[in-house]
């Protein structure tokens, strides 16, 4: 459970709860860890921002992710994936990786940051 006190976010969950939750945040940095992801991008293309996947991603969960940008213009949606995936997919990795941060050092309740709020926000 979430509960705004005093200007500080608290999160308060069982112990079963903190574990499934590290468990599937686990799972999602998991997903989204692109195997196939080039480990040394044409540097000119990093430079402009232009190396990223341009397929939508065969696998569901991650197609539900990063959905199409266009869904009448499949020319519009590359390309909007081709810019914005690889920044979306670093955040919500970064947010993935705070909110397993702050069930690592869980007690029965956590005062979270706003940023960690944040994070687990997009996670």
């Amino acid at each position: 459970m979430f509960e705004r006190i005093d200007g500080q976010i608290r999160l308060e969950l069982e112990d079963f709860e903190a574990e499934l939750l590290e468990q599937l945040l686990g799972q999602m940095v998991e997903l989204l860890d692109d195997p196939d992801v080039e480990k040394d991008p044409d540097p000119l293309a990093a430079l402009v921002g232009m190396d990223g996947p341009t397929e939508k991603p065969a696998d569901p969960a991650l197609a539900r992710l990063f959905p199409d940008g266009y869904m009448d213009d499949d020319e519009a949606a590359s390309e909007f994936r081709m810019f914005t995936e690889p920044e979306l997919r670093t955040k919500k990795t970064m947010s993935a990786r705070i909110a397993q941060a702050t069930l690592e050092h869980w007690k029965e309740t956590y005062d979270l940051t706003d940023d960690q709020a944040q994070s687990w926000l997009l996670a």
